[in-house]
């Protein structure tokens, strides 16, 4: 009985072994796991395609429409697709293990069209009055589009897709919807907001320290709160209210 018991770790051993001399092989393919392009430096994690420099996973979006009806969901999807199919080239390429040179290179097409920014612009924030699948999986692939848009650090864009998050921060009138609506819309501008944060800390900055008691204020202030970051406002640190207004 000892002895089988002993063969057990020589026998895992053996197999790591195996598997640490195959993956070599596996990266050095025509399509690797990690790619990097033009500076769009990628790496796979889990089968979601995201920046090196990333902080943070994506939210996945099944989690957060779990409570819709499988057939209906699929039917927005499928809707939305041939509505913007630029969407569905950043899904591709979103769900892809393998991510190769031409499917960043339509990504990036996609991600540097300044008509595709707008569009997003214009969704997220005339879908604010509904919370149907449609609508609702709308606004979250297009701020999905905004995420990849803002974190390619060779986007001729740049400072367009700053500026469209400052807009629909301003202007997703939350307090006017009804308190579904809200909380549906809370979730948004908080994706936004960590955006903002990671990208465009000064615009960030602003919300905070604006006079007016609006929710995107407390949704800013609740983000540092769950991210550990409210002695750094304290100290002054950050978005020092000086630094801001000068």
């Amino acid at each position: 009985m000892k002895k089988k018991l002993l063969l057990i770790p020589a026998l895992t051993i053996a197999l790591l072994g195996l598997v640490a001399n195959i993956f070599p092989k596996i990266k050095s393919g025509a399509d690797e796991v990690k790619f990097k392009h033009e500076g769009f430096a990628q790496t796979l994690v889990k089968g979601t395609l995201l920046p090196t420099d990333t902080h943070k996973e994506s939210k996945s979006i099944s989690n957060k429409l779990l409570s819709y009806d499988p057939t209906t969901l699929g039917d927005a999807k499928n809707r939305l697709y041939k509505l913007y199919p630029d969407l569905e080239v950043i899904k591709d390429a979103d769900t892809t293990v393998l991510v190769g040179a031409e499917i960043l290179k339509n990504m990036e097409t996609v991600l540097s069209n300044s008509e595709s920014l707008q569009t997003a612009r214009n969704v997220i924030l005339n879908s604010r009055f509904k919370i149907d699948e449609f609508s609702t999986l709308s606004r979250m692939y297009w701020i999905d589009f905004l995420k990849f848009a803002i974190r390619w650090k060779g986007n001729p864009n740049a400072d367009q897709v700053k500026q469209v998050l400052q807009e629909l921060i301003a202007d997703l009138d939350i307090e006017l919807q009804p308190k579904e609506h809200q909380i549906a819309l809370a979730g948004d501008i908080f994706e936004m907001l960590e955006l903002q944060f990671e990208f465009d800390q000064p615009s960030f900055c602003k919300v905070l320290n604006s006079e007016a008691d609006s929710i995107q204020k407390k949704i800013a202030n609740r983000y540092l709160a769950k991210n550990g970051l409210k002695n750094q406002l304290a100290n002054g640190s950050l978005c020092s209210t000086k630094k801001d207004k000068s």
